[in-house]
């Protein structure tokens, strides 16, 4: 990858914010996802080289799939794409309802 419009979502967590912080230095153009709206602003704040950043809860397919066309009907390229969403429990999977895991095993 050198250079584009990367789409990228789960950019708020751990390996998502290093992601963001390495494609920035590169001199790509991001279009990030958190998880929360309540973390959009620290986000923005963080990451102001960012082209966009949007709020997208994965856990709920529909929404999540009409806000990701939404992003990429607003970029002028899709140049590639990198996931680092993930979620997680802390609690021992045999404690997880099912709900919960199946939840987890969706996103």
């Amino acid at each position: 990858m050198n250079g584009g419009n990367v789409l990228l979502v789960g950019a708020n967590g751990g390996v998502g914010s290093a992601t963001a912080t390495v494609l920035l230095e590169r001199g790509y153009k991001v279009h990030a996802t958190v998880s929360r709206a309540e973390k959009l602003e620290k986000f923005r704040l963080d990451y102001p080289g960012c082209a966009s950043a949007t709020a997208v809860d994965l856990s709920n397919a529909e929404v999540a799939e009409d806000q990701l066309r939404a992003i990429v009907a607003s970029m002028p390229t899709l140049d590639h794409v990198i996931v680092c969403a993930a979620v997680s429990h802390f609690a021992p999977m045999e404690m997880e309802s099912c709900a919960m895991l199946r939840r987890t095993m969706e996103v």
